[in-house]
Order: structure tokens, then sequence, then C-alpha cells
């Protein structure tokens, strides 16, 4: 039986590295025997991307003989090659692990600390008990890389060496230890809700921030307990890890917390309500629109406009008057969510806000409540000076059924505009005009078609729109199921449908 695969074929600096490896069930072929020898001497290439491509490769083939060139190529200078390397090593697996436990204990702590790294990509549990040895690495590097390394293995073994490293002296590595706790999950939930009542705060401070990643209601009264805690960032964090858990036992608590004298706690809580999603909340939202601190405000303004309440509309219609950059953009934001029509005046107004997110986030608003005295606002910001917001200003002209906006896009049409023809792509899918593929390629190509419109280019029923967005499709597969669920309720545009 065998397999062909095309690995690399890439030209740099005039030199081609092509392969096409053929894979026995009994053996290997003479063809691959010499195209790993020449990837193997390409790793001591001159050229830096050389290098790098031919690790790639070396990972795509997986064979050992590969394992020490590869381990030397850790040692590289360029970080490309490193981490092809250590990404080759990964793809090897069980063949590469104990050379790279070897290289643990090397005296070069670069070395160490992308051996560390590479071993995450093996994800074998013999590096393990290693890798919790190189949690105490005098380098930081190492140490994050370790933790890094232990949660992509979720080996229980680590849970109470990671807890431990929340006391190391570099904030990254306790980061670290705190992500690869809520990658190990479920069964690092108690010991971490023990670690809660841990006298050192940065132990606290990181437990409540691995319960967030993690999710599990075991930790819902120990995190609302938390809520009480002395210090600031432990308070913070539990607000934020109950929110991740969305029991509605927490919205008393965290309504509570909007009062804390941290502005940490209080920017928290007000984003875990809007992530919890419980009525009592809003009002008590509403009122940390006007809080001292801006950080609570804007969460404040996103949670409401998740919630999606409408006596939530004035106040945020408020908020778009505020000082601060942040919180009109939030506010702005809040009102795209809850689609109410008295919010279409205001944000006419912020189309011409002086912060172009404003800007644009006023654009796709109006494309969502569809009102058409935002017609010859939008037809005005085509102008705009920034690309952004002509493209959103497009887009949002394209979603109004008004003679004037299709007007104004087919007359950018005829100008070939190329980022108000990506903005307005859904609309000139629809009417899909003989020979307007091609502009709609280039607007792809040009990057003016927002990751949101893949899906109308591929669902359409043009198969040249359909192949031009194909590869980033088939890259990006769980980008796009994202966003797909985001925008689940918008349906895809037929082409020619409004001929």
């Amino acid at each position: 039986m065998y397999y062909k695969i095309r690995l690399l074929s890439s030209v740099v600096n005039g030199i081609t590295i092509a392969l096409l490896i053929s894979l026995s069930s009994v053996g290997y072929s003479q063809q691959q025997v010499r195209d790993v020898n020449i990837l193997i001497k390409k790793l001591e290439d001159k050229d830096a991307r050389v290098r790098a491509e031919a690790a790639g490769a070396l990972g795509t083939i997986k064979d050992a003989r590969a394992v020490e060139p590869l381990i030397v190529a850790l040692r590289d200078e360029d970080a490309k090659v490193r981490r092809g390397a250590a990404g080759a090593l990964g793809a090897i697996g069980t063949a590469a692990v104990e050379p790279l436990i070897t290289v643990l204990k090397d005296k070069d702590t670069r070395f160490r600390g992308t051996a560390a790294y590479a071993l995450s990509q093996t994800k074998d549990a013999r590096a393990v008990e290693p890798l919790i040895t190189a949690l105490k690495d005098e380098d930081e590097r190492v140490r994050g890389n370790a933790a890094y390394a232990l949660g992509a293995i979720k080996d229980v073994r680590a849970i109470e060496p990671l807890i431990a490293a929340f006391k190391d002296k570099e904030v990254r590595v306790r980061n670290v230890a705190a992500g690869s706790l809520g990658e190990i999950g479920a069964a690092a939930v108690e010991p971490l809700i023990t670690a809660l009542k841990d006298k050192d705060e940065r132990v606290r401070e990181n437990a409540a921030y691995a319960l967030e990643a993690i999710k599990d209601a075991r930790a819902l009264e120990p995190l609302i307990t938390a809520l009480k805690d002395k210090e600031g960032y432990v308070r913070g964090n539990a607000a934020g890890a109950l929110g991740a858990i969305k029991d509605a036992r927490a919205v008393e608590p965290l309504i509570a917390a909007l009062k804390d004298k941290d502005e940490y706690v209080r920017g928290n809580a007000a984003g875990a309500l809007g992530t919890i999603k419980d009525a009592r909340a809003v009002e008590p939202l509403i009122a940390a629109l006007k809080d001292k601190d801006e950080y609570v405000q804007w969460h404040a303004a996103g949670a409401l406009g998740t919630i999606k309440d409408v006596r939530a509309v004035e106040p945020l219609i408020a908020a778009l008057r505020d000082e601060d950059t942040d919180v009109r953009w939030h506010a702005a934001g809040a009102l795209v969510e809850i689609k109410d029509v008295r919010a279409v005046e205001p944000l006419i107004t912020a189309l011409r806000d002086e912060n172009a997110i404003v800007r644009k986030i006023a654009a796709d608003g109006l494309a969502e409540i569809k009102d058409v005295r935002a017609v010859e606002p939008l037809i005005a910001a085509l102008e705009d000076k920034m690309e952004i917001v002509r493209i959103y200003a497009a887009y949002a002209l394209g979603e109004i059924k008004d003679t004037r906006a299709a007007n104004g896009l087919l007359t950018a049409l005829k100008e070939k505009r190329l980022e108000i023809i990506g903005g307005g792509c859904r609309f000139f899918i629809r009417r899909g005009i003989p020979g307007t593929e091609d502009l709609l390629i280039a607007a792809w190509n040009k990057g003016y078609v927002t990751l949101d419109k893949v899906r109308d280019f591929l669902n359409c029923g043009n198969s040249k729109l359909k192949e031009a967005v194909m590869p980033w499709a088939k890259e990006n597969e769980k980008h796009l199921d994202s966003l797909e669920r985001e925008h689940s309720d918008r349906e895809s545009p037929i082409w020619g449908q409004e001929k």
C-alpha cells in the first residue's frame, strides 16, 4: 500500500526544495532515503528560510533518522528554524522523546527551552517527570515552556507541581502554569479549590484564573467566597471564573462585586454578569455605565449588549457621548447587539466620531437595524478617510433595501473601488452582475472582504467565488466554523437572486 504526499515545493533564492515521497507498509523506498538525506543536508543551508522549510518537511515525513539533525537545529540562530525543528521533532514523536529529555539538562538555556517546547508537541508521558524538574530551571523561558508542555501532555502528575509554579517569581511562568492546569481540566479542580485558600496571594490569584478555564460547577461556592478575598486580583479572577461557569447562583454576589473598591474586580464582575445573561443584572449594569473607571464602564456596556435588554438602550445612547473612546465603541457595539430603532440617529451621529473604530461599529450597527434614515449618511461614509469605515459603510448600504443605497454601490462598482466592492460583496452577489466575479475576487485578494463573508463566497452558488476562497477555508476550518456559529442568524446570499 503506497501513499504519495507532496510535502514541499518552494523556491528560495533560486534554490528549489521539491519532495515527493512514497511511504510503504514494508519499509522505506530508495526515493525516500534520498529525500530525507537531502533535507537533512538542507538544515545546514546558509539561508534560514531553506533551513526552516527543510525542518518542516522532515516533520511531515516523520523519519526517525532526522531526530539528531533536528535536535542540532534547535540551536539554530534563527527563531523560525528553531520553531520548525521543534515542531518536526514533535511530529516525529516517540523516537524524539528520549533525546529531547536529554537536552533538558544541556548547559545552553535556549537549547533547553526549545527542547521543552518540542516535548509539548510530542505529548508523550515519558517527558512528565523531566518537565516537572524543569519547572525549577534557573531560566524563566525553560520554566515557562516546561509548564506549557505539561499542559499539552495533560498528565495528572503535573497538577501539584504546576500549582507550586504559581509562586514563580516571573508572572509569565505563573500565567502559563495556570493555563496548563486549565488544559488538564476536571482532575485539577479539587486541588485548585484548595489552592484558593493558600496563604500566598499569587497561588490564590492563579488558582482562580485556572478555574475560569476549566468552568467546573464544583468551584462555584469557593469562588463566591473568593470574591471577598483581601487581594484585588484574587477577587477579580474569581469574578471572571464565575462568569465562565455561568451559574445563576453567582448573580447576586457578582452584583455586589460591582461596588468593590477595586476597578479590576468591578470590571470583571460586569463582564461575568454579561456572560451569565440574567435580567437581574440589567439595572446594576446600567448604573455601572457611570462608574468612575473606564474599564468598568466598557465592561458594563459589553455586558448590556450581551444581555440585550431594551432597558439599556437609552443609557447606552448616552454612553455614546462619553469622553473615553473605549466606552463609546463598547456602547456602540452593545447597541449593535440590541438592534433597537431608537439607536439609529445616535449611530448616524457616531459615523462622524473622531475614532475610526467607533465609526466602523456605528456602520455595522446601522447594517443590522436596516433603517432607511441611515442611507445618505452611509453614502457619505463611503468617502471616510479610513478604509475599514468605508468597508463597513458599504456593507450597511448593501443590507438596506433602498434605491439610493443600491445606486451608491453600483457607482462604486463602475469606478472599480475594491474596498467598497468587498464591503458590499453580499449586495453584489445578490445582484449577480456578469463579470463582477473578477472584481469581487480582487477585493478578496486585497483583504477587503471581511472573514465573516467567506461563507457567502462559499455558499452563493458561484463556482469562481467559491474557488477563490477555498484555500483559505481549508486552512482555517476551525476559524470558519466559529464564524459560522457567530453569524448563524444571517442567511448567505445567492448569486443573482435580485437581478
